[in-house]
């Protein structure tokens, strides 16, 4: 999706207008392969998770309204717990504070 995203992203990902000429079918794709990307390897606090796609996770957690602590892109014991409530408010994912596929798609494609 280009340089702007990773920008956005270590930028604290804020609210400001949108882009000009942004290709939204690109950003889609991009967290469609993020998502498979966490279908083969979760995203967990005992695999030591970090970078980009953990922090990713934490901003949503805490745009849905749970405390992933500092969003920092380290999967710690505060994101897990935030994983197990996002989880647990959801009803049909399995409630263990892993990010998986299930979990991720939950948070950001739906």
């Amino acid at each position: 999706p280009g340089d702007w995203l990773g920008d956005w992203v270590d930028g604290g990902m804020g609210a400001t207008e949108p882009p000009q000429n942004v290709d939204w079918d690109a950003i889609i794709q991009y967290f469609r392969d993020v998502r498979a990307e966490v279908d083969e390897r979760p995203l967990s606090r005992w695999a030591r998770s970090r970078g980009l796609p953990v922090r990713l996770v934490q901003d949503r957690l805490r745009g849905r309204g749970f405390d992933p602590g500092p969003v920092d892109g380290l999967f710690g014991r505060k994101t897990a717990k935030a994983v197990k409530e996002f989880q647990g408010s959801q009803g049909f994912l399995k409630v263990n504070g892993v990010v998986n596929g299930d979990t991720f798609g939950a948070l950001f494609l739906q």
